[in-house]
């Protein structure tokens, strides 16, 4: 497995966790092996949409947030963490900054709501 696949099953391990006690479900994972290596993963709730990307044009990993208002049927997209990986140069220590770090964003996120 490479570095980047393990990141981001790190990560979505992590969210799968902290979501597993609220009424957020995995609606959608992809991954686009032909353009970059790009994957994401969607959970979805009655009022908000959280997206995990990594986008491997830009060597990151960005979580997303989408918060419906009542009267609305969409809302905007809000980046809560953003962590740069090369693949290249960073391993195992690197994974575990990032996994910590955006645990700690979507906590500090979900504590929000």
């Amino acid at each position: 497995m490479d570095a980047v696949t393990q990141a981001y099953h790190a990560i979505t391990e992590m969210i799968r966790a902290a979501l597993a006690a609220r009424s957020l479900q995995v609606a959608e994972e992809h991954h686009h092996a032909e353009s970059c290596g790009s994957r994401y993963l969607v959970v979805t709730g009655a009022r908000e949409t959280l997206c995990l990307v990594w986008d491997g044009t830009e060597g990151c990993f960005r979580l997303q947030s989408c918060r419906k208002p009542d009267d609305f049927h969409v809302g905007s997209w809000h980046e809560i963490g953003l962590e740069r990986f090369d693949p290249r140069s960073q391993g195992a220590q690197r994974v575990q900054e990032i996994v910590g770090s955006m645990e700690a964003s979507l906590m500090r996120h979900l504590g929000a709501a």
